[in-house]
C-alpha cells in the first residue's frame, strides 16, 4: 500500500526499532551518539568531513552558542524518545521532503557508526522509519506524554494499562532517564538544542501544567487506546 507524501508545515509521530526487535542502543555512548546526530543532521547545510571527527563537529557547531550557524533545519522536532530497541520522535516537516531527507542521514550515519562500534553487518533497523501523521492538536497533546512515559518501560511501571499508581515512583523514572525530551519540558537546560523550545512551550506553556497533564493522562486507560493508532 502507498503511503500518502509528508506534507510540509505538518506534524508526525515517527518511530522505528531493531532489525528482528533487537537492540539500536547498547548503551549510554550509543544513545549519546544518535542524539548528536539528531542535533547535527537536522540541518540542511550540514556536510560530513573526511573522517570520524563526529564529535569535534559537535563542539564545533555550538562553540560559539549561535545555533543557527547549522543553518535551516529539516523538521521541527518537539518531542522524542530513545529506548534500547525503538524510538519515537514528534516532528514537524519545514521543508518539501524534510522528514525523508532527516530520517535518511540519521539512520544511515547511526547505522555506520553502529556497526563499527559492535563488530556488526547487515540493516540495523526493521526497514524505513514508520510515520503517523497528526491532523488534529488532540493527537499530539496524547502523542507527548506517551512518548515519554516509554521510558517508564525500563523500571517495569505498568502506564500501558493506565495503571500508574505510584506517581512518585514514575516521576523519579522519568526525571533520571536523560535520553527523552521529557526535562525540556521540565525546563532543565538541554544538552544540545534539538528540541525546538517555542515549539515544545505552545504545547505546554509551563512545567507545572506539563507534569499536572502528565500525571492525570498517565491513569487514562482510553487515552492510551486512542494513542495506539498513532
Amino acid at each position: 500500500m502507498r503511503k500518502e507524501p509528508l506534507v510540509t508545515g505538518e506534524y508526525y509521530h515517527l518511530y522505528n526499532r531493531g532489525v528482528n526487535s533487537g537492540l539500536i542502543f547498547k548503551g549510554d555512548q550509543d544513545k549519546e551518539r544518535y542524539y548528536q546526530s539528531m542535533f547535527l543532521f537536522n540541518n540542511q547545510g550540514y556536510r560530513r568531513s573526511r573522517g570520524d571527527r563526529f564529535e569535534e563537529e559537535v563542539l564545533m557547531a555550538t562553540a560559539s552558542g549561535d545555533c543557527d550557524l547549522r543553518g535551516e533545519p529539516f523538521v521541527t522536532i518537539l518531542g522524542f524518545c530513545l529506548m534500547s530497541n525503538h524510538y519515537h520522535m514528534l516532528v514537524r516537516q519545514e521543508v518539501d521532503n524534510g522528514i525523508s531527507r532527516f530520517m535518511h542521514k540519521l539512520s544511515k550515519g547511526y547505522a555506520r557508526y553502529a556497526n563499527i562500534r559492535h563488530d556488526r553487518t547487515g540493516p540495523l533497523f526493521e526497514g524505513k522509519f514508520e510515520s503517523r501523521h497528526l491532523f488534529e492538536e488532540s493527537h499530539f497533546m496524547h502523542l507527548v506524554p506517551y512518548i515519554h512515559l516509554n521510558a517508564l518501560d525500563a523500571i517495569g511501571v505498568p502506564w500501558r494499562e493506565g495503571q500508574v499508581k505510584n506517581w512518585s515512583m514514575a516521576e523519579a523514572g522519568l526525571d533520571a532517564f536523560q535520553w527523552s525530551s521529557h526535562g525540556v519540558y521540565m525546563g532543565r537546560v538541554q544538552t544540545l538544542p534539538v528540541v525546538d523550545l517555542v515549539a515544545a512551550r505552545d504545547l505546554f506553556p509551563t512545567p507545572d501544567e506539563y507534569v499536572d497533564y502528565l500525571r492525570s493522562w498517565s491513569q487514562r486507560e482510553a487515552e492510551l487506546k486512542i494513542i495506539d493508532q498513532y
